[in-house]
């Protein structure tokens, strides 16, 4: 056997590697973990290059073979399915090595012409955020209303961010890699080119879940992530301690870091992975599986994502601001605590897309897009928040959706309305019931409003459901998410500190 023992440095002089890789290429070995590709043909899956008895053994999605057969055309690359076969054991029982018994890691999309990847929407019951999968309860025994109202506003927001799925993961556009109930990115490029490898993307989200998440469960983190990949994030985030906040965190109530090669980059200064040139390998056919299979396999990993997924909740409505503020104008000095004004299920669900779309829906204090401000200036209420009950809360919520249809607005339209700064809210209505087609966040927050839609749920249909359709139960979506006053409870049980 020629197994290499010595430090995971990427160091090719270290003892005894050179002879591992000798000895590997002299007996044709290969790597423990597999890729190939199938094209969907007439309701069967064949290998894309490949035979009944050898399969292609994809590294990369742009893999030329892949190039080759899309040519251009985004239909092609919709009849693409990616398989896996892991033989090392790590995150669940080796897989049988036959093709047709691969498991099944997703399809490949494209973002531009620079970005493309893989990316999974459907799959089976035990992925599905659940009760069960989440927090490792059933429904029927959660008596406390608070955890369900949580879990609600969760879970509903999380149908719109990662197909209501913890192996709902998107590798294809510019984020690099994002997964979680609120999409955690792992670096947004913000447009720049992976044909630019010195072109270097922001710090992301995800990054600070996998730091929590090694300090709660370091043991996985290490054997499951860390170890075996030669990776560390940046900053820590030790079990007890508050997120590490960067200095903007007062108004954009987010956390943010890197991921880094680890030992390599031990240098406390050096805040981790920025270069796209870095980044690209972090969304490679290998490095997919790897997030994959955490997402479905490690419990730990996705029972943590229930403390951060509230703790969010928690940070942004601890968020203050004056109710009289309005874009463009100076900043009132009798701040209220959100939580003091969104009070039902729906306003929060809303308000927390919201700022999961965009960390600086909360503060922009410029009329040029959605933001709390424009919503306020859209609702119109009093500056006294105690007063307000059902009608106001009701305002409110109709002033998010209507904010939101802001950026689906044409040039002229959007003209009109800066010119109206005092009497926005004569248009909230109108702009409440815009087309759905208009844009994207706006249309997640008309169906947020009147979530749960039953089509996308097996409990709708009296025979057998359509494919795709949510195991969520009934019991969970009855009834709608609330927009009574006071209908919102936040769990707030072993939470991280604030900052």
């Amino acid at each position: 056997m020629h197994i290499y023992t010595g430090p995971k440095d990427g160091d090719e002089k270290a003892p005894g590697f050179l002879a591992c890789v000798d000895a590997w290429e002299a007996k044709r070995y290969r790597c423990p973990v597999v890729i190939d590709i199938f094209l969907r043909e007439k309701g069967a899956l064949v290998p894309l290059d490949g035979g009944a008895d050898w399969i292609g053994n994809y590294w990369r999605y742009d893999d030329p073979r892949i190039v080759a057969f899309v040519d251009g055309k985004k239909t092609q690359i919709k009849r693409l399915r990616v398989g896996v076969c892991d033989l090392t054991g790590l995150f669940r029982k080796a897989h049988n090595p036959a093709p047709h018994k691969m498991e099944r890691a997703g399809g490949i999309s494209i973002f531009s012409k620079d970005w493309r990847g893989g990316f999974v929407s459907q799959g089976s019951d035990a992925d599905e955020i659940l009760p069960e999968t989440l927090l490792g309860l059933d429904w029927n025994t959660i008596t406390k209303g608070e955890t369900r109202s949580t879990f609600r506003v969760l879970r509903a927001i999380s149908e719109f961010e990662a197909a209501g799925r913890f192996d709902g993961i998107n590798g294809y556009d510019d984020a690099v890699i994002s997964f979680g109930p609120y999409n955690w990115a792992l670096a947004p490029a913000r447009g720049a080119s992976p044909s630019e490898p010195d072109s270097t993307a922001g710090a992301g989200e995800l990054a600070p879940y996998l730091a929590y998440w090694a300090g709660r469960a370091p043991t996985d983190a290490r054997t499951k992530l860390f170890d075996p990949f030669g990776v560390s994030m940046k900053p820590v985030w030790p079990a007890g301690n508050a997120g590490p906040k960067k200095p903007s965190w007062q108004s954009t109530r987010n956390y943010v870091g890197r991921m880094d090669w680890a030992p390599l980059d031990n240098d406390t200064s050096d805040p981790g992975k920025k270069r796209l040139g870095d980044l690209e390998w972090l969304h490679t056919t290998h490095w997919f599986w790897r997030w994959l299979a955490l997402s479905r396999y490690v419990t730990t990993f996705r029972r943590h994502q229930w403390d951060l997924g509230r703790t969010r909740l928690r940070d942004v409505l601890a968020f203050e601001i004056d109710p009289s503020d309005r874009p463009g104008k100076p900043m009132g000095t009798r701040k209220v605590r959100l939580d003091k004004m969104f009070t039902s299920e729906v306003a929060v669900a809303l308000l927390v897309r919201c700022h999961v779309r965009w960390s600086g829906f909360l503060s922009q204090t410029k009329f040029r897009g959605p933001s709390l401000r424009l919503a306020l200036a859209l609702a119109d209420l009093p500056a006294d928040v105690s007063k307000w009950k059902d009608a106001e809360q009701s305002r409110l919520i109709e002033a998010v959706i209507a904010a939101c249809a802001f950026n689906g607005l044409k040039p002229t339209e959007k003209k009109k309305l800066k010119g109206k700064l005092d009497s926005l809210h004569e248009h909230r209505t109108w702009l409440a019931s815009r087309p759905l087609s208009t844009d994207a966040l706006y249309a997640n927050c008309q169906a947020l409003a009147s979530w749960p839609r039953a089509e996308s749920y097996r409990w709708n249909y009296p025979t057998k459901p359509p494919p795709g359709k949510y195991a969520l139960p009934k019991a969970v979506c009855d009834p709608a998410l609330s927009w009574k006053p006071s209908s919102f409870g936040l769990d707030v049980s072993d939470l991280p500190p604030m900052p």
